[in-house]
């Protein structure tokens, strides 16, 4: 006998647990609503586990129907590699992800694969605070088109998001202040602006 039989009884026996159910809820309601997430919420998520026998698309759809999910906005500090790809994708710009964008990751921390343990990177704010100073300049280098691979046409976006006010409530999904708006009109980079913002830092 080669033991495989054994190693597959040893993993059925951890995965049915019902503290796996719970730890792996824990880890997906702390990333999808909030570092403390509730425990009502946890509960939900992890009987749905347990029940489903691990099925992580059941589990999904019960954490994306709990009540946390569907009130709490705006939760959780963007790491880094989310704070980029957000970034990109709500301006439509287009990048070869080359070494000056990859650069920024590297400055914040958090480069792909190179953490030095298999628990992976944090992924609570306390862990990425320290890392505003090199997300502002992303923002403005990539508002100013100063990053070199990565192309943001300012004119096609101002032409899909219409006056700055859509535009801001593109950017940040929600309606912006008088204040925040006239912030935004005096600028001279109002996309570096938005994206340095802390409403953008969060989601």
């Amino acid at each position: 006998m080669d033991g495989r039989k054994d190693l597959d009884d040893v993993l059925l026996i951890v995965a049915s647990h019902t503290s796996t159910a719970r730890h792996i809820a824990t880890k997906l309601c702390r990333r999808f609503i909030e570092d403390e997430p509730p425990s009502a919420a946890i509960d939900a998520v992890a009987t749905r586990f347990f029940r489903s026998d691990g099925s992580i698309p059941a589990v999904l759809r019960t954490l994306f129907h709990t009540e946390a999910f569907r009130s709490y906005r705006g939760g959780k500090f963007k790491q880094p590699i989310h704070l980029i790809a957000s970034a990109l994708r709500l301006t439509d710009a287009e990048t070869d992800a080359g070494r000056p964008l990859i650069n920024f990751l590297t400055r914040m921390g958090h480069m792909p694969f190179e953490y030095p343990s298999p628990y992976g990177y944090e992924d609570a704010a306390d862990a990425w605070q320290e890392t505003l100073l090199w997300r502002w300049n992303f923002a403005a280098l990539l508002g100013r088109r100063k990053i070199k691979g990565t192309h943001l046409n300012r004119s096609r976006l101002a032409k899909r998001s219409g006056d700055l006010a859509k535009f801001a409530l593109h950017i940040l999904n929600r309606k912006s202040s008088a204040e925040e708006l006239a912030a935004v009109e005096a600028s001279n980079n109002p996309v570096g602006l938005l994206l340095s913002s802390p409403s953008f830092q969060w989601s």
